[in-house]
């Protein structure tokens, strides 16, 4: 719900809702969000291979809504005063502690840094039920290859919303968006990288690149949105 979204903002370091933008920017998390799990879940409930599979709402196809078309467009261009870096690594490898590492050096001079970060998208979405909560019991080919779809989606929307509110937020400073992982991330849970999951990138990518109408989508069209 939207108290959800702003909290979710909040723990990125943004606190939007004194902004005119911010019921908005909330609106777009909640949307997108909803949208990703009505998707799996239509995509688990479409393999027939559960029973009684509960959606949280009504499947009306794949297209974005348009605030969240807008948040892709955010998520692709150059927002001024604002620089995206992304944490890489599995599970304890270090993220958070590098994010707050990096964090308490830019800040020591907070009129030339502010630094912001996004949540981890699939734990975001484990939260709202996805993949059985996180513990892949059930599994489903179809439903996680749905999963690393809407992950990838959601990534890039909320990276676009971000960037966007620290824009908003820096004044003077530069903005420094740290990502938890990135729009590449769905990668390393695919072939031919881990030969134990059921799809492969190239399929991820043709499926993102279908869903955000940007055919050929590679990448680097991906990689080239962070610094470095």
């Amino acid at each position: 719900d939207e108290e959800r979204a702003f909290q979710l903002l909040e723990e990125g370091f943004l606190d939007v809702r004194h902004l005119p933008q911010g019921k908005d920017m909330a609106s777009r998390i909640v949307i997108s969000v909803n949208a990703a799990i009505v998707n799996i879940c239509h995509a688990l409930r479409s393999s027939r291979k559960l029973e009684s599979v509960q959606c949280p709402g009504p499947f009306s196809g794949h297209a974005l809504a348009d605030k969240e078309v807008e948040a892709v467009t955010w998520g692709f261009a150059e927002i001024p005063g604002v620089a995206k870096l992304a944490l890489l690594g599995g599970p304890c490898g270090g993220k958070t502690k590098s994010g707050r590492r990096i964090r308490d050096v830019l800040e020591k001079e907070p009129s030339k840094f502010q630094v912001f970060r996004t949540p981890e998208i699939a734990t975001v979405l484990f939260l709202q039920g996805a993949m059985s909560n996180g513990t892949y019991q059930n599994f489903v080919p179809e439903e996680y290859i749905e999963f690393i779809v809407q992950c990838e989606i959601l990534q890039i929307v909320f990276e676009g919303i971000w960037a966007q509110g620290a824009a908003l937020s820096s004044g003077s400073a530069t903005g420094l968006l740290l990502t938890d992982r990135d729009a590449l991330d769905g990668k390393s849970y695919s072939r031919p990288v881990d030969e134990s999951q059921p799809v492969s990138w190239s399929r991820i990518l043709l499926k993102v690149g279908e869903r955000l109408k940007i055919p050929g989508l590679s990448d680097d069209d991906l990689a080239k949105r962070y610094l470095g």
